[in-house]
């Protein structure tokens, strides 16, 4: 049932009971910061917010850095980026292969992210072939905070290593992030 209430400033406020139905068309919030209010449902006594004003997808253009010097230039035809944003959660994807090196040194760095990392909360996966190092190293990816980046750091016996010396010519790199804005 339709009930309308006239406001301060003379305008018509709908009010609905039961469900709201659309069967063409979509519903439009059509001022920022506005959005789906879930104030009614319970809350946790740290909560800081009940709306959900975000909605976007989006493409990325992911690229590899090294932090002292020399390059890292990936081909274009086989590296993508995909996002997706809810309300502060970020989820992005992308694939990275290495079409050239030039002597890459000091820490490897997935950069471009679409949206600028808060602290803290963030959490990452990802699968690569192609680097130099040997079986007994590892990889792991850690997000940095305040920024558009992710640093790949190596593990060699035990330690953490700068990894950009490790890429090569046919790197690749699948990778999945979510992070909080």
């Amino acid at each position: 049932m339709l009930k309308t209430v006239s406001t301060a400033n003379g305008l018509v406020s709908p009010t609905f009971s039961g469900n709201v139905t659309l069967s063409d068309g979509n519903l439009v919030i059509g001022t920022a910061g506005k959005g789906i209010d879930f104030s009614a449902d319970p809350s946790a006594p740290a909560m800081t917010s009940e709306l959900l004003d975000d909605y976007e997808e989006g493409t990325w253009t992911p690229a590899m850095s090294a932090s002292s010097s020399g390059t890292i230039t990936l081909n274009g035809a086989y590296t993508s980026g995909k996002y997706t944003k809810i309300g502060r959660q970020v989820t992005c994807t992308a694939i990275l292969y290495v079409g050239s090196v030039s002597s890459p040194a000091g820490n490897l760095y997935i950069t471009g992210l679409p949206f600028t990392v808060a602290a803290p909360s963030s959490a990452g996966s990802f699968w690569a072939a192609g680097f130099t190092a040997s079986a007994n190293n590892t990889l792991v990816l850690r997000i940095d905070n305040t920024s558009t980046q992710v640093l790949v750091q190596g593990f060699a016996s035990g330690s953490v290593t700068a990894a950009s010396s490790w890429v090569q010519a046919g790197t690749e790199m699948n990778v999945s992030l979510t992070y909080f804005v």
